[in-house]
């Protein structure tokens, strides 16, 4: 079963605000500009590469978006970027920062969504050719896009339908799946029985393969529920009766072989990560920490992980038996708490984002499970 990381549910984060604005005619590649801000990294797949998501000078004073694909990460090979075309550019604006998601389910096809503020509405985009061209994706006026991911050959993309957007006049969740490349979309309510309204309400998902779990809260719901599809087209679910998660919204899942769940789980100033061995029925805490303290979090397979210690240490650490104990590894070289993504594609390699000293945004890579880092440059 493919490795399904936090990544694919959380490549949300951006340090400048901005609003979008849709570029004209076809996408066209930016000239490195003299400044990149890295604002997110992704895998594609399950595959050793990502792409990386910043922002650039562009002229009159503007920042816009640009794309970074890497080439395949191997410990021993150094590590090239080449620039990808952007379906939009931006401009600064006073409002909330960008909301920006990139998932890919292999090198060639991948989703990106933009919002500029919780109150207006998300834009969607597809490749199928490794970001050199992007176009639309339509799934009604009154959707937005909560979250996407991609699992195997698989998009899914959850969203709700809003009639204002501001006043959080919701009625639902639906969940779209497509087979990547192919961008045909069907659409399934989630979840049962219509227990859930996104006023007051969170959903989030995690996928291994062609099984799909989300989780949810609601005004009926206070405490994460956890749903598991069982099969079908659209998928089937079957909600679970106790699922012994703890959080005040729905949790961030990382499925993993052999019937393990990673949990990412807000619980008010806290956030919580827990493992359970048996496909979600059960279960257990790993770590928690401050929410606001800077900490990160990533597991890369039933029993492999890595945090880093956020406000309390530039250390990074690594569990190998669940997260029963941790090791220090290394130490990142960033200001305390400053790392908005850890991201590691297998025990050895792995990228951090986060800012120095100053204050400027940087990404670095390891290739010795953060013993050393380098920094990336595009």
């Amino acid at each position: 079963m493919p490795r399904c990381a936090f990544a694919a549910v959380t490549v949300v984060l951006a340090a400048v605000a901005f609003t979008v604005v849709p570029s004209s005619g076809m996408a066209t590649a930016l000239s490195p500009g003299p400044v990149f801000t890295p604002s997110t990294v992704a895998q594609a797949g399950t595959l050793p590469r990502v792409y990386v998501v910043g922002s650039a000078p562009c002229g009159s004073g503007l920042r816009c978006l640009q794309l970074w694909e890497s080439s395949t990460v191997a410990a021993g090979v150094p590590t090239t970027f080449t620039e990808r075309t952007m379906p939009v550019r931006i401009a600064p604006s006073p409002s909330l920062g960008p909301m920006v998601s990139l998932v890919f389910a292999n090198p060639q096809d991948g989703l990106f969504m933009t919002r500029s503020s919780f109150d207006d509405p998300t834009h969607v985009y597809a490749t199928t050719d490794a970001g050199e061209r992007w176009r639309p994706v339509d799934f009604g006026k009154s959707a937005v896009t909560t979250q996407l991911i991609a699992s195997g050959n698989v998009f899914d993309a959850l969203l709700e339908h809003c009639t204002r957007i501001s006043t959080g006049n919701c009625t639902g969740y639906t969940l779209a799946r497509s087979v990547a490349g192919s961008m045909h979309w069907s659409f399934s309510a989630f979840p049962p029985h219509g227990v859930l309204r996104p006023l007051g309400a969170s959903a989030a998902m995690g996928a291994a393969g062609s099984q799909l779990w989300i989780t949810y809260v609601g005004p009926k719901t206070p405490v994460p529920q956890l749903a598991e599809s069982t099969g079908g087209r659209p998928p089937r679910f079957t909600v679970f009766g106790q699922s012994r998660l703890a959080g005040v919204v729905a949790c961030a899942l990382a499925p993993m072989a052999g019937n393990v769940i990673w949990a990412n789980c807000p619980t008010g100033m806290m956030v919580s990560e827990l493992r359970s061995t048996d496909g979600g029925h059960g279960f257990t805490a790993v770590w928690s920490y401050a929410g606001t303290g800077g900490f990160a979090f990533d597991p890369v397979s039933a029993d492999i992980a890595f945090r880093y210690l956020g406000i309390e240490s530039t250390a990074v650490e690594r569990t190998t038996d669940g997260g029963r104990t941790f090791t220090g590894v290394g130490t990142l070289p960033f200001a305390r708490g400053s790392v908005t993504r850890l991201l590691f594609l297998d025990e050895a390699n792995g990228f951090a984002l986060g800012s120095t000293s100053a204050g400027t945004a940087a990404l670095l890579q390891t290739i010795d499970g953060g013993s050393s880092w380098s920094p990336v440059s595009f």
